[in-house]
Order: C-alpha cells, then sequence, then structure tokens
C-alpha cells in the first residue's frame, strides 16, 4: 500500500516505483509530474489491484493502454486530467485485454477520442463505475455497452455524442447514476423515460441530461420509484407538464430551466422531499397553486422568466 497523492511532488514520475513488485494499492494522484515517458515499469506491478495517476501529465506516458492490460488484479483504475491521447490506431494487441476484474474505470478529463470505447469494451463486462467525462467523444453511444449489464454509475457526460439515448440502458438492473449532460443528443424526453423503463425503472436515482437537443413534454416521472434528483436544463422541451402525477415520488431536485415547456404548472404535491425546483426561462402560465406551500422541504424555487400571473 502506497499513497503519496496530492503532496506537491515534482520531476519525473520513477520508475523505480516498479521495484515495488508486491503492491496492490498505488495513488500518486495530483502531484506536479510532467514529461512521463514511459509507463512500462507497471506492468511489473502484477499484483496491483488499485491505480491512481489522475493529476499528472502523462500525455507523453507511452503504451498506456497495453500495459493496464497486463495487469490482471486490477479492480479499480483513474486516470483523470492526465492529458492522455488514443491517436493510436488499435488492435488485437490492445483489445486483448488480462484485466478481467476492473470494475471502476475514471479517464474524465483527457482528450480521448471515440476510438477508446473499442477498448473499454474489450475490458470486460464487469465493470460498475465509468466515467469518461470531459473528453472528446463523438458520434452515437455504441451499441456494445448493452452487455455491460453491472454499470451502476455511467458518466459520459460533455464530450460530442449525438443521435438518440439508447434503450439498452433500461437493462442494467443497478443503474443508479447516469449522466449524459453536455452533449448533442436528440429524440422525446418521454421515449428517454421509456426506453430506460426496463429494470433500471427500480435502481434509477440520479438521471442528468442538462444541455442536449431533447424535446417533447416531461412525462409522469413518479413511476420511476427511486429517482432524487432528474436534471434536464438548457434542452428544447417544448410540451407540458403531465396533468397529474400518479404517485408519491422521493424526487429532491427537479430542474428543467431554460426550455420551451408551455402550459401550467400542476400539483406538485405528490413531491413531499422536494428541496430544488428550476423552471425558470420557459414560456410557464396561469397561477402557482398554493398547495406548492405545502412542500415543507423546498429550499430552492427558480420560476421567473415565465408568465405566471
Amino acid at each position: 500500500y502506497l499513497n503519496i497523492s496530492n503532496v506537491g511532488f515534482t520531476g519525473i514520475l520513477s520508475y523505480q516505483f516498479g521495484n515495488l513488485s508486491s503492491l496492490q494499492f498505488l495513488d500518486v494522484s495530483y502531484n506536479m509530474f510532467r514529461n512521463v515517458e514511459k509507463l512500462d515499469w507497471l506492468s511489473n506491478l502484477s499484483y496491483l489491484q488499485i491505480l491512481d495517476l489522475s493529476g499528472n501529465f502523462l500525455k507523453k506516458g507511452g503504451d498506456w493502454m497495453h500495459i493496464v492490460n497486463k495487469l490482471p488484479y486490477l479492480t479499480s483504475l483513474h486516470l483523470s486530467s492526465c492529458g492522455l491521447e488514443n491517436s493510436i490506431q488499435l488492435s488485437n494487441s490492445y483489445t486483448n485485454s488480462s484485466s478481467t476484474s476492473l470494475s471502476v474505470l475514471d479517464l474524465s478529463s483527457n482528450n480521448l477520442s471515440s476510438s477508446v470505447f473499442q477498448w473499454v469494451l474489450s475490458l470486460n463486462s464487469n465493470l460498475v463505475d465509468i466515467n469518461l467525462s470531459d473528453n472528446q467523444l463523438a458520434g452515437i453511444i455504441p451499441h456494445a455497452f448493452q452487455n455491460m449489464t453491472s454499470l451502476k454509475n455511467v458518466d459520459l457526460s460533455f464530450n460530442e455524442l449525438e443521435g438518440t439515448i439508447p434503450n439498452f440502458f433500461g437493462n442494467f438492473c443497478s443503474l443508479h447514476t447516469l449522466d449524459l449532460s453536455g452533449n448533442n443528443l436528440t429524440g422525446q424526453l418521454s421515449v428517454v423515460f421509456e426506453h430506460l423503463s426496463g429494470c433500471a425503472e427500480n435502481s434509477l436515482e440520479i438521471l442528468k441530461l442538462e444541455m442536449n437537443k431533447l424535446h417533447g413534454s416531461l412525462p409522469d416521472i413518479t413511476r420511476f420509484p427511486s429517482l432524487k434528483e432528474l436534471i434536464v436544463s438548457i434542452n428544447q422541451l417544448n410540451g407540458s407538464f403531465p396533468e397529474s402525477f400518479s404517485k408519491l415520488s422521493d424526487l429532491v431536485v427537479l430542474d428543467l430551466a431554460d426550455n420551451q415547456l408551455t402550459g401550467s404548472l400542476p400539483d406538485l404535491t405528490m413531491f413531499p422531499s422536494l428541496k430544488k425546483l428550476c423552471i425558470f426561462k420557459n414560456q410557464l402560465n396561469g397561477t402557482i397553486k398554493e398547495s406548492i406551500g405545502g412542500l415543507s422541504k423546498l429550499e430552492l424555487l427558480y420560476v421567473s422568466h415565465n408568465s405566471f400571473q
């Protein structure tokens, strides 16, 4: 076990770490190691289970994918904010991985293109947490993700993904968080919820879809009993709220700001746990019902830039 994270080390990441052949946990994240040209010493740490090199400049770190593939017991890999690129042409040597134990993968805030999907999807089908946010992923979300049914937290936010949100996410029975914010995803919001209404309907707690191009109306979200946060702000929603909600909900955050929603605001007493309601910058009208005063946990209410009486 070795943790020297965030202590301000500078210079070159020493290859002598490779002499610690029995090491199972290595965290050197958020130091100031730069110009790392070789990471091949990592392949000597064959018992490594948790590796965190985040916040160090590994752009020149060479064949990092191939090296990670040689760590058979690795369960958690964190390479966030490392300047990583995957400009190399992937071959069978990259996609034949021995990292069958990997359950947590964080490659956020790098310069990775969509070809990294080929490597990620070759790792195994046992991933639980995957974070590829803030990269340069483009095109549609690969259909091969459907085999990763163990996924619990998925973050593909702030990329350049397009097309509709695939229906296979609804088959992820342990899905807790799905963050697809900041892309160019299209389609009707009601269809998105239909696609998620498989076994994920009972597990999904956080759904973030802001800053996309979704349209349509807000469906009855109370059919998702575990949902705590729904954020769909800055889209193109041009429908309305449902006339009523059918079930009590544990929803805490509802953010539909900066859309084109019309009609009136329905009775929200089905949301007794609501703490934050954002519906500003829409085209809502009518009156705000007095029953909203019964939301005893409400802390933040943003309704400006509408046409309420």
